[in-house]
């Protein structure tokens, strides 16, 4: 098996000015690879340039980033099965607003499986939104079922 740390010295930023603290222990993400299948776990992604603007321009950075980390490992946003979206105080219009800016990234085709979670706050300031993502090997054939009736 091999594993392969994504940028390991994340967040390092956040603790230059610390007395206790030189290094953060967690990286953008971790590609596990056995026997020829292929998987991704991205940490949780904050924005960064758009930390102060809307719930919809830090979504959209959010998602950039996600893109981006996932083409460096040959992948792409359809290859992403789970996410898990963290916002601080989630009100109908913030809702729906991270839900349109999601269907800019992801083909309603492949829609991953999701949990949008309300917590108190994110550790980074002024900061809404946090999103990680898990992607296993992207050769996919999708199949469309329908949930039970309840």
């Amino acid at each position: 098996m091999r594993k392969t740390i994504i940028d390991p010295t994340a967040g390092n930023e956040l603790v230059a000015d610390s007395d206790v603290v030189s290094e953060t222990a967690y990286s953008r993400g971790v590609v596990v690879d056995f026997d020829g299948y292929k998987r991704v776990f991205l940490s949780g992604v904050t924005p960064v340039e758009t930390a102060t603007d809307s719930i919809g321009a830090q979504t959209r950075e959010v998602l950039e980033t996600i893109r981006a980390l996932l083409e460096q490992q040959g992948g792409e946003m359809n290859d992403v099965v789970r996410i898990r979206t963290y916002v601080q105080d989630v009100m109908d219009d913030e809702f729906e607003t991270i839900h349109e800016v999601r269907g800019e990234f992801f083909d309603r085709e492949h829609l991953p499986a999701s949990a949008l979670l309300e917590i108190g706050s994110i550790v980074r300031g002024n900061i809404e939104i946090e999103i990680e993502a898990v992607v296993p090997d992207s050769e996919w054939e999708v199949e469309h079922v329908s949930a039970p009736s309840s």
